[in-house]
């Protein structure tokens, strides 16, 4: 059965996100609906674009049991229920849901201590919540725990572009780190900005315990995103930053031998 604690509660003990500013900007959402109309707006087609791209139709069907971490305003998962015809149970550090995004499949969480049992779900999305937090084994150590065996966990992230300079990635983390803060209005210096390459996440994915066939799609984005559009699948000049959509699969269980 799943089941949530904690719910009307923020748990945010050993993170670093500030939800002082979110909290202030959803509250001026909730006074102008033609900029909350704006935002659901963008968040449908983020979802869109994700579903599409990553091909999300074929890994949730309805009667699935799917677990989403990093909810935000809701507007993501609740596009994703409505293009899946599934339900998903939310969690986040905090409930920033806005007024269109509310219902009872919420709990606030922290994903190091997922208040669910084993084995609870089909899929489990994690969606741009890794790069924000540091011992990140922790979460995917959970994740693995609640997905039943052969179950899924679709992971969006930022990435690192492969065979860059040492100098040049630190200061392509620098500028997709105040990209990022600005986007999720965070003061500088709070959030931890901890991104890694596609090869290094699918790396840390398989020595987390799941299946090494990872099944990975990347797209970009950068000033179009600012300007309320979509990555493509080229780099360019206002599309700098990778996006990747990582599926990784909790292995089966391994029968046991009857010759031991």
């Amino acid at each position: 059965m799943v089941e949530g604690k904690g719910h009307g509660q923020e748990v945010v003990e050993g993170e670093t996100y500030d939800y002082s500013n979110v909290k202030k900007f959803i509250s001026s959402l909730e006074n102008d609906p033609k900029k909350l109309e704006r935002l659901a707006y963008f968040g449908q087609k983020r979802a869109d674009h994700m579903f599409e791209t990553a091909d999300l139709g074929s890994e949730v069907k309805k009667g699935d049991r799917v677990l989403y971490i990093g909810t935000g305003t809701g507007h993501m998962p609740r596009n994703l229920e409505k293009k899946t015809g599934v339900n998903f149970f939310k969690i986040d550090l905090a409930d920033i849901r806005t007024s269109d995004n509310k219902d009872n499949k919420f709990v606030v969480a922290n994903a190091r201590r997922l208040p669910f049992a084993d084995t609870s779900f089909d899929e489990v999305f994690v969606s741009d919540v890794l790069h924000h937090t540091e011992k990140q084994g922790e979460i995917l150590a959970e994740v693995k725990r609640v997905l039943r065996p052969g179950g899924k966990a679709v992971i969006l992230e930022d990435t690192i572009p492969e065979a860059i300079h040492p100098t040049a990635r630190v200061l392509f983390d620098k500028l997709t780190g105040w990209m990022d803060d600005a986007l999720n209005l965070q003061s500088k210096g709070v959030n931890p900005h901890n991104r890694h390459s596609v090869i290094e996440w699918e790396t840390m994915f398989a020595n987390a315990g799941f299946d090494p066939n990872i099944d990975t799609k990347t797209w970009f984005w950068g000033l179009n995103l600012m300007m309320g559009k979509l990555g493509s699948e080229k780099r360019t000049a206002i599309s700098p930053f990778e996006e990747s959509c990582f599926k990784i699969k909790k292995p089966l269980d391994k029968p046991n031998d009857p010759t031991i």
